[in-house]
């Protein structure tokens, strides 16, 4: 039987490691082509070794968590500095056209709503000022599109994955439960 030593075990984390990093390049090849596909067929591969490994999925897992609250305070930053120049410039509260607890919509805010609600609270602006509002506005919307897709890419991606863990862990235990219980029955030819 092969003994597992220190050498070994570090063979191990290393090789992990390396699928780990292999896999969130990947992750990044997913987010910059918008689909799930490259990562998908590595998890897939991963998963037809025998036996899976589970630790490798787990660390994957936690680098997309990771990432997804990096994304997802990214996406809250993006909105708020808006409302923080809003605020700073004319003296303005806009959290009422983009509240704080509806960033999943933010990247579908209409700036000439803004402005005109800006406006009509009273708050003079000069024109040549309101395209450049317009601008920042949109430019901030166009940013939050695209973190907003980042985003929900990103959780399928974890979704899957945790899923995956969920489902190899209730076989391993399944099958070890079963084992388990053949071991334990007696045997019917043994008389006692």
């Amino acid at each position: 039987m092969f003994e597992t030593t220190p050498h070994t075990d570090l063979l191990t984390m290393l090789e992990i490691n390396h699928l780990r990093l292999e896999a969130i390049n990947l992750y990044d090849r997913c987010l910059a082509e918008g689909n799930l596909v490259p990562l998908e067929k590595f998890i897939e591969q991963q998963l037809a070794y025998d036996p899976p490994q589970i630790q490798l999925l787990s660390d994957i897992a936690n680098d997309l968590q990771q990432r997804l609250l990096t994304l997802k305070a990214y996406h809250f930053d993006i909105r708020q500095k808006i409302v923080v120049m809003f605020d700073e410039m004319y003296h303005i509260d806009v959290t009422d056209m983009m509240p704080a607890d509806k960033l999943d919509v933010y990247h579908i805010i209409q700036p000439e709503r803004v402005l005109m609600y800006v406006i009509e609270q009273g708050v003079r602006i000069e024109e040549d000022e309101r395209m450049v509002v317009l601008e920042v506005l949109r430019a901030s919307r166009e940013t939050a599109g695209h973190l907003h897709s980042d985003i929900l890419l990103t959780e399928k991606l974890h979704d899957m994955i945790l899923d995956w863990i969920y489902a190899l862990s209730v076989s391993s235990v399944r099958s070890g439960w079963q084992m388990f219980n053949w071991a334990s029955k007696p045997d019917a030819k043994h008389i006692h």
